[in-house]
């Protein structure tokens, strides 16, 4: 059996704050973060005053504080702890009274502006949450029907006048007719002439066995666009489930998985295209170069590179909307290759400099 520890006593020692603070209309727009706290540690003072025995005639209680006090007491400066209590006596939560020496300080009780407002904060422990880590039988109908969505998409390519089978190698153009088709390097470099020393025949070879994909997520990325503006809960739902779930954050960083969010508008299935796309070119340079090109926090060039592939990946959604690239799924691939490409490339010189 363990015995209490004042060390483990520390950890349930709380300052407590009014509900109305938060939820009351009287109070929630007007008053800050810094004032709600700067009242509940006040509040845990009335205690201390209770001891000292400082109340008043009328049996209030109250403190004496000077400024310089309160300041160390609310961990604020001169400035913003004057601030502090200028508001909280704005808006009916703390008094000052004049005595001929030092000033007593009141703390005045939050109160409900009507009777529906005091049962609606008494009833918040009551209020049922519904838990949003669980799909309902809607959301999983939702969900198939979000899928079977993505299996007509495929029979629409099938569809199309012209057969992926038959489309040239190096990669074709779905705006431009085969006869027309350039070689799909040239088209990267027109878009982005900084990494013309950085496309391989390599890149070409993945962009020819990928082609067939690629068809199809074209028309996925460009029925997303059509689609902007849409608010579908449950796909957002799915995707900030999926982030989570394969860790992107961590793996990629913040800025260009949120990126990838707006710009998948609000569909599941476009989102994961675009994951995928990265980390197809991720892993395709690190089995070409034999490296392990991590770019978690803490990882060497992280910043650098979390910041390129944030760059890239604009710089294509843009080509895309002004309708510059002729292949959108090829050109994330290979542009994000190209970032992977460079970031081997410094860890190479760096072992070579050991």
């Amino acid at each position: 059996m363990s015995k209490y520890n004042v060390v483990d006593r520390a950890k349930f020692t709380f300052y407590q704050i009014p509900k109305l603070l938060i939820h009351g209309e009287k109070y929630r727009s007007k008053i800050t973060h810094s004032e709600i706290i700067a009242y509940a540690i006040l509040m845990d003072r009335l205690n201390v005053s209770i001891k000292n025995n400082w109340i008043d005639d009328n049996g209030d209680i109250y403190f004496v504080y000077s400024n310089e006090e309160l300041m160390e007491i609310l961990n604020l400066s001169k400035t913003t702890t004057i601030k502090v209590k200028k508001k909280l006596k704005e808006i009916g939560l703390f008094d000052e009274e004049r005595t001929g020496r030092a000033n007593r300080l009141y703390l005045l009780e939050p109160q409900a502006n009507n009777v529906e407002e005091a049962k609606y904060i008494m009833g918040l422990d009551k209020k049922k949450i519904e838990d949003k880590t669980i799909y309902t039988q809607e959301d999983k109908n939702k969900l198939v029907n979000n899928l079977k969505s993505k299996n007509d998409l495929n029979h629409e390519v099938q569809k199309l006048d012209f057969v992926v089978e038959k489309l040239p190698n190096q990669g074709s153009s779905i705006k431009s007719s085969p006869a027309k088709s350039n070689n799909w390097t040239s088209e990267v470099q027109k878009l982005d002439p900084s990494n013309n020393n950085l496309i391989t025949n390599k890149d070409n070879k993945d962009n020819k066995d990928i082609s067939a994909i690629d068809l199809t997520d074209y028309r996925l990325i460009s029925h997303s666009f059509k689609q902007k503006g849409k608010n579908d809960s449950l796909e957002n739902k799915l995707i900030d489930e999926y982030i989570l779930e394969q860790q992107y954050y961590d793996l990629y960083g913040e800025e260009l998985i949120n990126k990838m969010k707006v710009y998948s508008f609000n569909n599941f299935q476009t989102f994961v295209m675009f994951t995928n796309k990265l980390i197809h070119a991720h892993r395709s340079v690190e089995k070409e170069k034999g490296l392990n090109l991590a770019i978690y926090d803490d990882a060497k060039f992280s910043e650098y590179t979390r910041r390129q592939l944030t760059r890239t990946f604009n710089r294509c959604i843009q080509a895309e909307r002004f309708q510059k690239a002729n292949n959108i799924a090829s050109y994330l691939f290979i542009s994000f290759k190209n970032v992977f490409i460079d970031l081997s490339e410094a860890y190479k010189n760096e072992i070579n400099n050991i």
